[in-house]
């Protein structure tokens, strides 16, 4: 690891009761891991844009998130 501070998002799926309000709109936040962006919404025409050094669904679990994010600093503190 290089040394620099590095940010990594993991957005939570919505609860039950948030998808019942919310009901047909669109989320108000979209991620877009592949990129390593989360969009938000402000309307149905603008969002702004976020960039991180990582971007992890909802469904990713805590190993998967350590495996990938974490332990690579982790080790590298260890050295």
């Amino acid at each position: 690891v290089d040394g620099r501070v590095r940010v990594a998002v993991r957005c939570r799926p919505l609860l039950e009761k948030e998808l019942e309000a919310w009901g047909d709109e669109p989320p108000l936040v979209e991620m877009e891991p592949e990129v390593k962006r989360v969009l938000l919404k402000r309307d149905h025409w603008d969002c702004d844009s976020y960039q991180f050094d990582n971007c992890f669904p909802g469904t990713t679990s805590q190993r998967r998130l350590y495996e990938e994010f974490c332990s690579p600093v982790v080790e590298s503190v260890c050295k």
